[in-house]
């Protein structure tokens, strides 16, 4: 699967997100449990617990290597540590104005319950963690991110196929590297009309990228992305 394929793939495409753009479509992603106990759950985001968002569980994107990866994998109660599938990937390196692909690989950690099914998606190049994509398997809104880490910088509307008349949602905490997809969408010509969203809306995804990985992507583009407007009314 190769990166130019993510303007036909839904909620993952307007994140800034090249991980999460060309491999949604590979990996079994979580439904949210309500049932589960918090031992197999992953609620660092909302704990900011051993480190704050981007950093996850000491993994530092641009830092840590593959070994510290897995080797943090094992340890995570809410991980099946009895594999960790791998593919190869294509990434787009940014430095100034220079922009090339360069091999990568994308490791995914499965979750304990629902079984085989992706909590994490980690990206390397040269052995170093550069995106981090997280599948919540619980129930996780938007105002508890808000809550807890402010209010974004944009919120973002893309049309969730070229003839859809809905569009995905998207949030983006520009200067932190953190971008959030939700379940639900919105009809397109009433989120350029009013870019406030229901406080409720539940998290699919959530990203963690280097800064240049947003400026790649062009964040804010003209049409998608719109100053956080708050919440609609209850």
């Amino acid at each position: 699967m190769r990166p130019n394929h993510w303007r036909s793939l839904t909620v993952f495409c307007f994140l800034g997100i090249s991980l999460a753009v060309a491999l949604a479509g590979c990996v079994s992603i979580t439904t949210p449990t309500a049932t589960l106990e918090p031992s197999l759950t992953d609620q660092s985001i909302l704990t900011d617990s051993p480190c704050a968002a981007p950093c996850w569980y000491g993994l530092e994107l641009g830092k840590s290597t593959k070994a510290d990866a897995l080797m943090t994998a094992q340890t995570l109660s809410f991980i099946d540590p009895e594999e960790f599938p791998e593919i190869p990937y294509r990434y787009l390196y940014v430095s100034g104005s220079e922009q090339k692909y360069v091999d990568a690989t994308s490791v995914t950690l499965q979750c304990r319950q629902p079984e085989k099914q992706g909590c994490a998606i980690l990206l390397f190049v040269n052995d170093s963690v550069k995106e981090i994509l997280l599948f919540p398997n619980y129930a996780l809104s938007l105002n508890q991110l808000v809550t807890h880490l402010g209010e974004p910088e944009y919120i973002q509307f893309s049309p969730k196929s070229a003839e859809s008349l809905f569009c995905g949602i998207g949030v983006v905490w520009k200067q932190r590297g953190i971008g959030a997809g939700f379940n639900d969408g919105i009809r397109c010509q009433q989120a350029h009309k009013d870019q406030r969203v229901d406080r409720d809306l539940q998290v699919r995804t959530m990203s963690y990228v280097l800064p240049e990985n947003y400026a790649r992507e062009s964040v804010p583009q003209a049409g998608r992305d719109f100053p956080w407007a708050g919440f609609t009314e209850p």
